[in-house]
Parts: C-alpha cells; sequence; structure tokens
C-alpha cells in the first residue's frame, strides 16, 4: 500500500511540474520598442555660428559674428539640447533643438519668458545678450536657419536692443 502510495504521489508531481511547463501557459508579453529619437541623426561636435544681423546698429561689428564649439547631446523625443563648450557663457547650455510635427525649431539662450536668460563675456565690451527662436534644416552635415532674435549690451540705455534676425549655422566636426 505504501508503495502504491508513493508512486501515486509522484506521478500526480510529474504531472503537475510538465503542466507547468507547458507550452500553453501564457508568457509576459515583450517590452514595447522605444522609437528611436527623430534628432539621432544629428548628435554630435560642431562648430556653431550665430550673426547678429547688420539692421542691429547698437551692436559694434566686431561683435557681430559669433563662434562657437558645440556639442549636440542626446535629449529625449523630440528634443535635443545643445551644450557650448567655448564662449564665455556661465552654463553650457545655450540652446535647444527641436523636431516635432509643427517644424524643426532651434532655441538659443531662449529659455524663460522674455528670452536671453545669459550673457557671454566678452573681452574688452560690455556682457552681450543675444536670444532667439528659428526654423533648421540640414544640408548635408551642416544645420543652419535664421531665427527672429534680440541682442543688447549689458547697461545699455533702455531701448538700445535691438530685435533682428539671427543667422545660424551648425558645422559638424570630426
Amino acid at each position: 500500500m505504501t508503495s502504491r502510495l508513493v508512486h501515486g504521489g509522484v506521478a500526480f508531481a510529474i504531472a503537475a511540474l510538465a503542466a507547468c511547463a507547458s507550452a500553453s501557459a501564457p508568457s509576459p508579453p515583450p517590452a514595447p520598442a522605444v522609437p528611436p529619437s527623430p534628432l539621432a541623426f544629428v548628435f554630435g561636435s560642431y562648430a556653431l555660428t550665430i550673426e547678429i544681423d547688420t539692421s542691429c546698429v547698437n551692436i559694434p561689428p566686431a561683435l557681430r559674428l559669433r563662434q562657437y564649439d558645440a556639442v549636440i547631446d542626446k535629449g529625449y523625443g523630440h528634443y535635443a539640447p545643445v551644450r557650448v563648450v567655448s564662449g564665455g557663457f556661465e552654463v553650457p547650455e545655450m540652446a535647444e533643438l527641436w523636431a516635432v510635427d509643427y517644424g524643426s525649431r532651434f532655441e538659443w539662450n531662449n529659455f524663460d519668458t522674455g528670452g536671453c536668460d545669459y550673457p557671454e563675456a566678452v573681452a574688452g565690451s560690455p556682457p552681450l545678450y543675444m536670444c532667439g527662436d528659428g526654423n533648421w534644416a540640414m544640408s548635408g552635415t551642416t544645420i543652419s536657419g535664421v531665427m527672429r532674435g534680440a541682442a543688447f549690451l549689458e547697461g545699455a540705455r533702455p531701448g538700445t536692443a535691438c530685435t533682428a534676425p539671427l543667422h545660424f549655422e551648425m558645422r559638424r566636426q570630426p
């Protein structure tokens, strides 16, 4: 009798294990794939040039052409931060690149209401404030466009800030 109980118990245990391991047992669903950023092709190092339009007469000609070394970092989704690794800024993240349904946007030093949040320290001149927002396009390895922008020197008389186009170009560096 004991051997019947043992054999019956063993048979039950084997059947239970087989049921747990059957191919018909549901498996957890696969993790959803994270779509790649639409900006993944632009991540990297660039030479950035921003030119303040000549209509901005209150900015001396020597300060109208600004050049920086910049890095477009991996952001999230449709956004990538642009970090300036040269120039006289107190914070490195000076711009944002966007690729969204309503267009491709480049925002320079335009984070809060009113923009022109951070000045650039310029040798032999009062700090320069420059900000803007505009569309960008890519041709080969160059990103360029025109922003609606503003520029002024710190301590300038009220009303001397200019609103003018800011032309920008980012050339990918090796």
